[in-house]
């Protein structure tokens, strides 16, 4: 698994769009955040957690 981030603008305004993708290039979650840092990481990973049961 990693973790993939890019920048998307939406009403011209700029959004972090970070995607956990599988070995076979399968999205197991993604999180639209206005910021780049520890919380929205987190958050993704506490997804992660909460949808699969562990961090595949």
């Amino acid at each position: 698994m990693h973790l993939d981030g890019l920048v998307v603008k939406i009403a011209g305004r700029s959004f972090w769009l970070c995607r956990a993708v599988d070995q076979r290039s399968v999205v197991l979650e993604e999180i639209l955040q206005s910021r780049r840092d520890k919380r929205a990481a987190t958050q993704l990973l506490v997804k992660l957690i909460q949808r699969w049961g562990f961090v595949p």
